[in-house]
């Protein structure tokens, strides 16, 4: 038996599980540095915002660890009044952080200890610091000096203890996705003030680095200073861009756009990875093209550094397209790969690195000729079967949306709705697109795509005279015989005999029953297994999640009739329902409801692509 494993953020809401307001996180602020810690539940995501008079100075997205602890810590200027807002699960809490410094008992009983301790002394080093603003004819901010720091401290450490020891104002930026820092600003210089090449560079020992000052670790005796340069680096005696980064398509129009309301940008097909990036420079914009040449480069968007309300943004890579309407916010991780193609035979592309990438409000993805297609997400490790429809009035009137994902055909493409993207494949059938049945005009608008993929893929067959009756009711054993099907676990092996009465070994699905009993798929009612008693949803449901072994995941939403539900059912329905097998009929599951042919057909296709 396959099993599924992860976990998954997915958006449902169940009357009977109540959610308690946000808890505020523990603070502990001292010599500047911020601890926030608290718990939520366990692997789910938490971001955090510390703004003060309109300027961020933190913003981070982390994942509470399998007990549902979480931390986060950063440094903060003292005596100051922060707004700091909590988001957990699209909820969001607003607090406040007061940087006023204290002193642990710990640390007052070392204060009042006049001696020295050797051990603290081998945990400090002496590096010499500096900011200079000589470019523009300023000298220096704060002239060369011997400061004493921890070990292990930064480039980016050093900086920020010694700029609010002097309570020097400044700005940066954190992206969380390459754990890296951007300095906007000190003492009210901001880059692109002196021209486009203008900002703040760092050096140690007289050299460069070429990467994050949060990432430079430093050593005791080190020279680390910052620099304000006007022409990319040339006026301070380094170039800190290359040529080939100077002259790419994205680094150019990023340079020259900080104006214009409407930007396109064109990525070739070549092999180096593009970064688009967005930042407030940009808050003009109205409306940003992406246009994409085939699959080979990596190609992502980084909106870490944009805090207004997204700009109408449109992204076309060959047959594949995305569209995020204004006003949009991501409320998660902020760096979206572009359809990077991560396996060509599967047609498995990349829409998320790390975390789930969730909006205020739903986006739309286009598979251009796609209409024979559906989509399969790839929710952290668990497929989903996105919901397939005839045309969106179909879906609005038939889905119950439940802030999920659905799809529809429109002309020739399929259309996918969803306020979250995951990694995605594209699942097409390479058969037919005729209906094999005499009754095709019987079978609903929302199965027919389903029935024609399911038939094609054996996992249902029709009937002697050519018809598929849509509309009859399915026992039993007939839904048996297709999980047999689809698990393929009809391969000839030795099995028990399953010890209900009422199926003899002459029986059509007396096979089917004894597998399944042997796989643990059903247990019957006694000594009976009723083959000929018509399935309800409910019984679907048990029999489906015992076969496929789903993983607990956590979910919310509202299932109007979950009371209706048997106790011995109650699961098993909400975990199909969580992974989208089994959708519920407006706001309610109706448990009790005989299923039909058309239905068992389309659930059996969600379970084979969840498999496959």
């Amino acid at each position: 038996m396959k099993k599924f494993l992860s976990k998954v953020m997915l958006f449902l809401t169940i009357s009977s599980t109540t959610l308690c307001a946000l808890e505020i996180p523990n603070q502990q602020f001292n010599n500047d540095k911020l601890t926030l810690s608290g718990s939520t539940t366990p692997n789910q995501y938490i971001s955090l915002s510390i703004e003060h008079e309109n300027k961020r100075y933190f913003l981070d997205t982390i994942q509470a660890d399998n007990n549902g602890n979480y931390s986060f810590n950063t440094t903060l200027p003292s005596n100051l009044i922060f707004d700091a807002t909590i988001t957990i699960n699209g909820e969001s809490e607003i607090f406040n952080i007061n940087t006023n410094q204290t002193i642990s008992p710990d640390e007052e009983n070392n204060n009042n200890n006049n001696g020295s301790n050797p051990d603290e002394e081998k945990n400090h080093i002496n590096v010499t610091f500096s900011v200079d603003k000589s470019s523009i004819n300023q000298g220096y901010l704060i002239a060369p000096k011997v400061v004493e720091t921890e070990a292990g401290s930064t480039v980016w450490d050093v900086l920020q203890a010694q700029l609010n020891a002097q309570n020097i104002d400044y700005s940066y930026n954190i992206n969380p996705t390459f754990n890296s820092v951007y300095l906007e600003s000190i003492d009210g210089l901001s880059e692109f003030d002196h021209g486009a090449g203008s900002g703040w560079l760092y050096f140690v020992n007289n050299t460069y680095p070429e990467y994050s000052s949060n990432l430079y670790t430093l050593k005791n005796g080190d020279r680390v200073g910052w620099q304000y340069t006007t022409n990319l680096g040339e006026d301070v005696g380094q170039n800190v861009y290359d040529e080939e980064f100077l002259n790419s398509s994205t680094s150019n129009s990023l340079l020259s756009i900080n104006n214009e309301t409407e930007i396109t940008i064109e990525v070739d097909n070549d092999s180096s990875p593009s970064y688009i990036t967005l930042t407030q420079e940009h808050s003009n914009l109205e409306q940003f093209n992406i246009y994409i040449d085939g699959y080979e480069p990596e190609v992502y968007l980084d909106l870490t550094s944009y805090f207004d309300l997204l700009p109408n943004i449109l992204v076309k890579r060959e047959n594949l397209q995305l569209e995020i309407n204004h006003p949009n916010t991501l409320t998660t991780n902020k760096v979206i790969p572009l359809f990077n193609l991560l396996d060509e035979s599967a047609q498995y592309f990349q829409l998320l690195e790390d975390n789930p990438i969730t909006f205020s409000t739903e986006v739309t993805l286009t598979i251009i000729d796609g209409a024979s297609s559906s989509i399969v997400w790839d929710a952290n490790g668990i497929n989903v079967s996105v919901p397939k429809f005839n045309s969106q009035e179909e879906a609005l009137d038939i889905y119950a949306l439940n802030d999920s994902s659905y799809s529809y055909i429109d002309d020739q493409n399929l259309v996918i709705k969803s306020p979250y993207l995951f990694n995605f494949s594209i699942i097409t059938p390479t058969i037919s697109t005729e209906i094999p049945f005499l009754d095709e005009d019987d079978i609903s608008l929302w199965a027919k795509s389903d029935v024609l993929q399911a038939t094609a893929l054996g996992l249902v067959t029709g009937y002697d005279d050519n018809t598929f009756r849509p509309k009859t009711e399915v026992t039993r054993a007939e839904f048996v015989t297709i999980l047999v099907r689809l698990l393929d676990l009809d391969n000839g092996s030795i099995i028990a005999h399953a010890p209900f009465s009422d199926v003899q070994s002459t029986n059509w699905f007396s096979s089917a029953v004894n597998i399944a009993y042997a796989n643990n798929i059903v247990n019957g009612y006694g000594e009976l297994f009723m083959p000929n008693k018509t399935i309800t949803r409910e019984e679907m449901a048990v029999m489906l999640n015992r076969a496929l072994n789903l993983e607990e995941i956590e979910f919310s939403g509202e299932i109007e009739d979950f009371e209706t539900i048997s106790d011995w059912a109650k699961s098993d329905v909400l975990l199909t329902y969580a992974h989208s097998l089994i959708n519920g009929m407006g706001d309610g599951f109706f448990p009790k409801e005989n299923v039909t042919r058309e239905m068992a057909t389309v659930i059996a296709l969600r379970a084979y692509n969840t498999i496959n």
